[in-house]
Parts: structure tokens; C-alpha cells; sequence
């Protein structure tokens, strides 16, 4: 019994000296040092690719461009998502600002590294993205966002998402 404890403890050793050798130092260190993709970024990521939905669906729901957009027939059109007129709680959690005329649409989506915001008029989609710090709920712009930091402490962009 001690003579095969002795020969496991002898193979175990054995094992992270080849390691060692055949891998570098670092494959002995524990798991903490591994770089991993935060949580953050998949959270980010998540928010970005619900807005995405939440404009098919829009894309869907005002495809003659005459329809009212409503949180309820957002709600109704894609149920895997919530529709809020109050500030995003998290990724699949969509504030939604609509002006009284329905020509355009403001969303926002909380991540843990701020909050990501799609406009639409049925014809130009603007991106943005704001740091953690701005409440995270959708308000109604009058005119198309323009490229580049807002008074809303939102930065916008024209083509896809600005980078966090």
C-alpha cells in the first residue's frame, strides 16, 4: 500500500516536470493567471445582439413604415426580450423611447460596461454606447444622432457599435 502511494507520488511529480518542460513555467500556475473574457464583455456582447433583435423586429413590426410602435407590440412581435419604457436592467432588458409622431425609435440595453443604444427611423440606424455611470434608459431624439459624443453622455455611430 505505502509502495503504490510512493509510485503515484513519484508519477505526479514526474508529470509537471514534463509539463514543465514541454510547456513552459506556465502551464504549473493556477487558473486565476489565465486571461479569460470577463463577464463584462459577454454581457456587452449580449446587449448589442438583443438590440440587433429588437430591430428585426421593428423592421417586422413598421415594415409599410405607417404602423404605431408600441412597447406592447414590441413585447407581443419578440417575447424573448423585455420591453420597457423605464431604464434597462440588464442585457435582455430593452428601454424603449418613441416620439409622439412614431418617426423614430430609441433603445438602450444596461451591460456591465455601460449601456448600448440603437435609433431607427425606418430608414438610418445609429449605434452608441455610454459609460456605466448614464442611467440607461431610452429617450427620444428629434433629429438622427450625430457621430461622436453626445449631450446625453452617449457616443455615437453611424455604421455599427462604437467600441466600449
Amino acid at each position: 500500500m505505502v509502495t503504490t502511494l510512493v509510485a503515484l507520488l513519484v508519477m505526479a511529480l514526474l508529470v509537471v516536470v514534463v509539463a514543465r518542460a514541454t510547456l513552459g513555467p506556465s502551464a504549473t500556475r493556477t487558473a486565476t493567471t489565465v486571461p479569460v473574457t470577463p463577464l463584462s464583455d459577454a454581457r456587452a456582447t449580449e446587449a448589442r445582439q438583443n438590440l440587433q433583435s429588437a430591430l428585426g423586429t421593428l423592421e417586422q413590426t413598421d415594415v409599410d413604415g405607417q404602423g404605431s410602435i408600441s412597447v406592447t407590440a414590441l413585447r407581443s412581435d419578440n417575447p424573448s426580450l423585455t420591453f420597457t419604457t423605464g431604464p434597462s436592467t440588464g442585457a435582455d432588458s430593452i428601454s424603449v423611447a418613441v416620439p409622439g409622431d412614431n418617426s423614430s425609435i430609441t433603445l438602450a440595453a444596461r451591460a456591465g460596461d455601460g449601456c448600448w443604444w440603437l435609433w431607427w427611423s425606418g430608414v438610418a440606424v445609429s449605434y452608441g454606447h455610454s459609460p456605466p455611470a448614464v442611467v440607461c434608459q431610452a429617450t427620444t431624439l428629434d433629429t438622427a444622432p450625430t457621430d461622436g459624443p453626445s449631450t446625453l453622455g452617449v457616443t455615437w455611430q453611424s455604421d455599427s457599435f462604437p467600441a466600449s
